[in-house]
């Protein structure tokens, strides 16, 4: 070797013990081992050691001194900024403190989702004023709002070096200033946050408009993040702690020892191996309790002279528990994974454990999985050995998962479907056993006080009118005892659920096209001044004179369902049969008699079928006989009805009907018809505004006309 070679092949078996000229041979066969510094071109070198398998993954790095290279572990670094508000601006306040200036600030990243033990760094940029004293103290405070909490939380524990508080002082009233503080957090548990809050703790402290705030999040690595987020963890060997029996095939009589597969021991030494002698052969593992195999290990036969006792093919089966599988019945078990030619890598192990020493196993991960008692692993072939043997040192199973969020859900228990992990409470009286048949099934208070799974038995919905409706949730079923409907919610509002095919329409005398707004109520519903082609009347009112048969004017659809829809023709008022059959026809209407003689006043109704003008030139199909008008009160205020009229008649396809209205309201005066008196006005005379009057209160006085075919069972 001499200074004149850019580089050289080294190829001897010579010592140098010091750093001298020296001449190898090119022989190609000599090895050189230097125990001395070497120095190419004048420069220092070092040589990294040699690599084994437990270097597998690491990186050079050049050491903290700078004078030598190290191998270290690779590690996540998470280290990342999460936006919370920028340039929020402040509202116009009075000279009072002002506890909640900038309140449920949003995140702007979403919300923040921090695991245990992580630190934040929250960097707050403020400004403000103070316009009751000079040089004073003003006091800021930040806190936040876990998410589902309805209350802010303060920075106050032992992991947090402030409360959240932060001060500076202003050197005149209305003295506008900036400042930046920052905050330390460490997250006691897992945690999402979704709310900010920034109080003024000082009196006289202000804000406005011509103020900001912005805050930013930085979460610091620990550079072991991967390790939060997914956790996997043994079931059985390699330091398992579930409840399980191991069962196998049979042994050699030397190596019989089931223990030693799962003692988290690895060694060379023949003692420490379980041997099966005979092809096929199989190890089987039966939980106590349903378990979710993700994962299993193999570590092998470590001693040279014999590798080919290492398994070579097998089967990874599941079944509910061991007395329901049979290894020659397919349809008593889920293969889970299967390998071909696999191959294990010999070295020497003495004695080590083999949690520590998981690259020297073979691993395997599985696509399927699912919740099951009993594994078996089924043997088919070894490695090329001189007999049957399958050797094994140690065999572990394995779950992972990503695990849902603990926030929330204090006192639940995890638990599976089968695939996933969940959230749940704890099922202390369930009257049944749990099995995988059972999913999806809906719980039930059985007469007997306890829980039992439904099978064929009814349930019932909950029921209500429309007051009791709860707040509208996409897919909510129930049953409406007043309009005596199923209903069901979609997209964002209650819709009658059609449970047969029939013929159902209604319309009413109730105006909604009015242009006038100054009768709108709290719904925005517009009741103005309806003409109908006549005196002018209240609201939507139509006015009939006494002793004459009047055609009922409607034009409000408030429902048409049939198999055909658009039943109805507001034009005509006329409600088209879809389908021959029994019909029930329902009408009713408030009024109000112009002469004040209401309960004396008497009603006929004629129901008209296919009436082809607007004169009466269709048929009678029925005449009521007289009767009379009822008071009752609707939202306390007493009313004046016309009582529910009801008449059954049978219709062909597409008949029409119409309906008309005799009164003769003690021989002299005329109604209106859905008169209000909770609002509107008669011919300059004003009514007191009631925050009842609505379009529902509308809906109940109005004048409507319904028909439903009547289905027979």
């Amino acid at each position: 070797m001499t200074s004149k070679e850019n580089y050289v092949t080294i190829n001897s078996n010579k010592i140098v013990s010091k750093l001298n000229d020296v001449f190898i041979g090119d022989d190609n066969k000599d090895v050189l081992n230097i125990n001395s510094k070497l120095l190419l071109e004048g420069v220092e070198n070092t040589l990294l050691p040699k690599p084994n398998n437990n270097d597998k993954g690491k990186l050079v790095k050049l050491n903290n001194t700078g004078d030598d290279y190290d191998l270290v572990e690779l590690k996540e670094n998470n280290t990342r900024v999460h936006k919370i508000c920028n340039m929020v601006s402040g509202e116009d306040t009075d000279t009072s403190a002002q506890l909640d200036f900038w309140t449920g600030i949003k995140p702007v990243d979403g919300d923040l989702i921090l695991k245990k033990n992580e630190e934040v760094i929250y960097f707050i940029n403020i400004s403000g004023f103070q316009n009751l004293q000079n040089d004073t103290l003003l006091t800021w405070k930040l806190s936040y709002k876990i998410k589902g909490d309805t209350n802010y939380t303060d920075f106050t524990d032992s992991n947090r070096d402030s409360d959240g508080t932060f001060s500076h002082n202003f050197d005149s009233i209305n003295d506008h200033q900036h400042r930046a503080f920052q905050i330390y957090y460490k997250a006691d548990n897992d945690i999402i946050i979704d709310a900010f809050k920034v109080s003024f703790l000082t009196i006289g402290a202000c804000g406005n408009i011509n103020d900001f705030l912005s805050i930013n999040a930085l979460i610091l690595s620990d550079g072991n993040t991967i390790s939060k987020y997914i956790t996997e963890y043994p079931l059985a060997g390699a330091g398992g702690s579930a409840a399980f029996n191991v069962y196998h095939s049979i042994t050699h009589s030397s190596y019989n020892d089931s223990a030693k597969l799962t003692n988290n021991i690895i060694s060379e030494n023949p003692d420490d191996y379980l041997v099966l002698d005979g092809i096929p052969g199989y190890v089987s593992f039966e939980f106590t309790t349903p378990q979710i195999i993700t994962k299993y290990r193999i570590w092998g036969r470590f001693e040279s002279n014999d590798n080919g006792q290492n398994p070579k093919n097998w089967e990874l089966r599941a079944a509910t528990d061991s007395a329901s599988y049979d290894t020659d019945n397919t349809s008593t078990y889920t293969l889970l994974d299967s390998q071909l030619n696999a191959s294990f890598t010999s070295y020497s192990a003495s004695n080590l454990v083999a949690s520590h020493n998981l690259s020297m196993a073979n691993e395997y991960n599985l696509s399927t999985i699912g919740a099951y008692k009993y594994y078996y692993f089924h043997f088919t072939d070894n490695n090329t050995s001189s007999n049957n043997y399958i050797t094994m040192s140690e065999l572990a199973l394995y779950s992972s998962y990503t695990l849902p969020s603990q926030i929330g859900n204090a006192g639940r228990l995890l638990i599976t479907d089968g695939v996933n992990l969940g959230w749940g409470g704890p099922i202390s009286n369930l009257n049944t056993t749990i099995t995988a048949d059972d999913k999806y099934k809906l719980v039930k208070l059985n007469e007997e006080g306890t829980l039992e799974y439904c099978s064929t038995d009814s349930i019932q919905l909950p029921s209500g009118n429309n007051l009791q409706r709860p707040l509208a949730i996409d897919g909510m079923i129930r049953y409406n005892n007043e309009s005596d409907n199923m209903e069901v919610v979609e997209n964002g509002s209650w819709k009658i659920v059609n449970t047969n095919n029939f013929n159902e329409a209604s319309m009413g005398l109730i105006n909604r096209a009015i242009t006038d707004t100054s009768y709108d109520d709290e719904y925005n519903n517009s009741f103005g001044y309806y003409y109908h082609n006549r005196t002018l009347c209240p609201l939507y009112s139509e006015k009939l004179v006494y002793n004459v048969w009047h055609k009922l004017n409607f034009d409000k659809v408030f429902y048409d369902h049939s198999p055909n829809t658009n039943m109805i023709n507001l034009l005509y008022n006329k409600i088209y049969v879809r389908e021959t059959g029994e019909y029930l026809l329902t009408y009713s209407s408030a009024f109000k008699s112009t002469g004040g003689t209401d309960l004396n006043t008497k009603f006929k109704f004629r129901i008209y079928k296919n009436e082809n003008s607007l004169v009466n030139s269709g048929d009678i199909h029925y005449e009521s006989d007289e009767f009379q008008a009822i008071q009752t009160q609707i939202n306390s205020t007493n009313h004046y009805f016309i009582p529910e009229f009801n008449h059954v008649l049978n219709l062909q396809q597409n008949d029409c009907i119409s309906l008309y209205l005799y009164h003769n309201n003690n021989g002299s005066n005329s109604i209106l018809l859905s008169y209000d008196y909770l609002g509107g006005q008669l011919r300059g005379l004003n009514y007191s505004r009631s925050n009842l009057y609505n379009y529902e209160y509308i809906k109940t006085i109005a004048s409507k006309l319904c028909i439903k075919k009547i289905l027979n069972n």
